[in-house]
């Protein structure tokens, strides 16, 4: 596995510095003598350069001479990662804020990534960060009467944008007849069941996330995989962090 230049291990000083940073922008991790790209969260900035700013974390603050940062929205440069991925190994990591990749573009990233390619074995795994917020606070305009046409417009353009997260407009009767507490829950098991009619012989698992422990979740991470062998270690692994 390629060292991986994550966000996570800069000083908080650093982030302070770049100012009004959030996360947009992605970068590919690849090496010569590895067999493994990865996808990591960039950022974005409103008067600085948001490429400099994050060549900047990686090279000055990792010392990460291995990674390429890209520019542009996910949905556009991720065919491109993928196309740079081919013969080898790809662990992508979708947290969006927000929303992630529409279920479609999902869906042919991995149909087009079989175990074998034309360069040799290529493993592919996907973890994808279900927003508890991004659902709620776009699923909530479904009934919402907005006040004015700009408003309105707004509200139809976010609900298309979770049409196409969550695969079609099946999610709006669920979401009507669940409780509160159990609406997201119901759209996250008929995502999954969506991505297993879809992408035969893979493995969606999903484990809830909580800021507390005993607390309601704040996120799903949801994991696919073809190896029964990566639903494993998943399992393991979350459950050593929750026993910890």
């Amino acid at each position: 596995m390629v060292r991986a230049a994550s966000i996570s291990k800069v000083p908080l000083a650093s982030f302070q510095r770049a100012a009004e940073l959030r996360p947009l922008r992605i970068s590919m991790d690849h090496h010569s003598t590895a067999a493994t790209v990865t996808l990591h969260a960039g950022l974005h900035q409103g008067e600085q350069s948001p490429i400099l700013i994050l060549q900047h974390l990686l090279l000055d603050m990792l010392d990460d001479h291995d990674s390429d940062v890209l520019d542009g929205s996910i949905e556009d440069r991720l065919g491109q990662v993928v196309e740079g991925a081919a013969g080898k190994s790809l662990f992508v990591f979708l947290d969006p804020f927000g929303l992630a990749i529409p279920f479609d573009m999902l869906v042919e990233m991995l149909r087009s990534r079989p175990r074998r390619g034309s360069q040799g074995w290529q493993p592919t795994e996907v973890l994808l960060n279900f927003s508890i917020n991004g659902i709620n606070r776009a699923a909530g305009r479904l009934d919402g009467v907005p006040m004015d046409e700009k408003m309105e417009k707004y509200r139809a353009a976010r609900l298309t944008q979770l049409d196409a997260f969550l695969g079609g407009r099946w999610w709006h009767q669920p979401w009507r007849i669940h409780p509160q507490e159990g609406r997201v829950k119901a759209l996250l098991d008929g995502y999954l069941t969506r991505l297993q009619q879809a992408l035969p012989g893979w493995h969606p698992l999903s484990i809830a996330v909580r800021d507390r422990y005993g607390g309601p979740p704040s996120y799903y991470l949801v994991l696919l995989t073809r190896h029964a062998q990566g639903l494993w270690f998943f399992i393991t692994r979350a459950s050593k962090w929750c026993d910890s």
